[in-house]
């Protein structure tokens, strides 16, 4: 049980470090000269995003037994 909670939180690390980068990625572009209605979008698209991939993971730690 310990090997199995490591590798969720190790995963979870990466995980929001990926949603960090997201982040500063959208805020790096939102210094431009971009509408506020394009930049709500952007950062609508990362956080979908973020939660496709956590849903495909709880999926995957589901199935195989994980969780």
């Amino acid at each position: 049980m310990g090997v199995g909670r490591d590798s969720y939180s190790r995963r979870m690390s990466d995980n929001y470090r990926l949603y960090r980068q997201k982040v500063a990625e959208t805020r790096a572009r939102r210094q431009t000269a971009m509408q506020l209605g394009t930049q709500l979008q952007e950062l609508l698209d990362t956080v979908r995003w973020c939660e496709r991939i956590w849903t495909i993971e709880e999926r995957i730690d589901r199935e195989s037994g994980r969780r």
